[in-house]
């Protein structure tokens, strides 16, 4: 997949399902396909909805969704081909639903020492009126050129210890079709009767993908079908 070819895809998905699409954002410069304006980097030791309300607000996505979820492709070429990709989705943040008083009954009943600090700062932030949220990002992430391990894999939230290898570095159209099936299942599969969706859809998945073997990955192209 060159950048023209990934161009194609994103204006495929803009304009195919531009019934779920809040907003396009996708930006196309030179030898990048990304957003604008784009701010590399992941935000670390952030509170998920604090996190969701920053990339929001810095408009940092390729696509907004109706469900105010959203979508980043970052693509990233060199002389030598695809050189980075970062495919990802952030759910809009699901409130915990649970009030202070049955928070301190569980830990009084429990006496959970290890998380004593944790379950108290939850405690002050929901003193403050601050929602606790349990929902994250998930992520596709590919870096041709790393050692120090697994150079495409699935990562979740900002645990950068837990990298689960991929075999497979997914076009635009496949993570998108993978990721709206299931979190949007009630808006997406009518529009998958459409002979024109449909068409598209299995052109897409009959191109190739990269394929890579680090001996403990799985397959995604099998799981998006």
């Amino acid at each position: 997949m060159d950048i023209s070819d990934a161009k194609k895809k994103m204006d495929g998905i803009a304009g195919k399902f531009a019934s779920i699409i809040q907003s396009s954002n996708y930006y196309i410069g030179g030898d990048t396909i990304s957003w604008s304006p784009y701010r590399p980097g992941i935000d670390k030791y952030l509170a998920y909805a604090r996190e969701y309300e920053r990339l929001l607000n810095d408009r940092q996505f390729s696509f907004l969704l109706i469900d105010d979820s959203f979508i980043q492709f970052y693509y990233k070429w060199d002389e030598k081909g695809l050189e980075k990709a970062r495919l990802a989705y952030y759910p809009k943040p699901l409130k915990v639903v649970e009030n202070k008083e049955e928070l301190l009954d569980f830990l009084e009943e429990n006496e959970t020492d290890a998380l004593m600090e944790f379950y108290f700062g939850a405690v002050d932030w929901m003193e403050s009126g601050v929602d606790i949220v349990n929902t994250s990002h998930v992520r596709l992430d590919f870096d041709r050129d790393v050692e120090a391990h697994s150079s495409c894999h699935l990562q979740l939230g900002a645990i950068n210890d837990l990298r689960i290898a991929s075999s497979d570095l997914i076009n635009p159209v496949i993570f998108w079709h993978w990721i709206l099936r299931q979190v949007m299942r009630e808006e997406y599969s009518p529009m998958l009767a459409s002979n024109i969706v449909e068409k598209f859809l299995k052109y897409e998945f009959s191109r190739s993908v990269l394929k890579f073997s680090h001996g403990d990955e799985i397959s995604l192209i099998q799981s998006c079908t």
